[in-house]
């Protein structure tokens, strides 16, 4: 039979493992509880995410948000109706004629004119207004590809003549030759007639052979192929 002193020891040799028991209990990392989130959209698209952590990383939440074609078009439509647009949305076109300014009464004069200034100087429409003064994309002059003749006796120099009709009648036109050489003529000296019977050809413009020098390497030839830009 055990003594006094041995229960004693028993006891405390009980509890010193339950603590200890404990303690390690405490320490081991327990499985991460893993819990499913779920995100619908209007439209009927939804985000769902099983996760085991506290939080979830942006992209993560982003790449399943996108993943699907219909809350991504839940989620575009969203941001669309907060102002945020895709480059490639035409809808930033409707935007920025009908909501970036307030509306600019007709009268009185006074107030027309600085509510017209106002929404001239906000930071988009002067960049966007600096964008189209200068002409630089996408307000950039739209060229078309023309057929260079170079005649003996006309036009004079810094003067062209076109086909009768023709877009580019009186206008100062810049050509630019495949080289990158570019040349600024007045295509109001003159026209000339250019039918569409079968077999005819005809230039679409025609410079003074000291012009053409300048764009196109000699000696010269029949016809040249440039590219012409209605410039201001």
């Amino acid at each position: 039979m055990p003594g006094r002193g041995d229960l004693i020891k028993i006891v405390f040799g009980g509890v010193a493992l339950l603590v200890i028991g404990l303690l390690v209990g405490r320490t081991i990392p327990q499985a991460p509880a893993v819990e499913a989130v779920s995100v619908t959209f209007p439209g009927g698209g939804a985000v769902e995410l099983t996760t085991s952590t506290p939080e979830v990383g942006h992209d993560a939440l982003l790449e399943e948000m996108f993943a699907d074609g219909n809350t991504r078009d839940a989620v575009v439509d969203w941001l669309r109706a907060r102002d945020f647009f895709s480059l490639e949305d035409d809808g930033l076109v409707d935007a920025i004629g009908n909501r970036l300014c307030d509306p600019i009464p007709e009268s009185p004069l006074a107030r027309r004119t600085a509510a017209a200034r106002a929404c001239a100087d906000g930071p988009l429409a002067s960049r966007l207004r600096d964008l189209a003064e200068r002409r630089a994309v996408p307000f950039h002059h739209l060229g078309i590809t023309v057929r260079v003749g170079v005649p003996e006796d006309r036009p004079p120099r810094g003067s062209a003549a076109v086909c009768e009709g023709s877009d580019l009648q009186g206008e100062t036109v810049e050509l630019t030759s495949g080289s990158g050489d570019s040349l600024v003529v007045d295509a109001a000296w003159g026209t000339y007639s250019c039918t569409e019977e079968e077999g005819a050809e005809y230039p679409d413009i025609q410079l003074n052979p000291f012009d053409a020098f300048e764009i196109f390497p000699r000696p010269l030839a029949r016809f040249h192929e440039a590219v012409a830009i209605i410039v201001d």
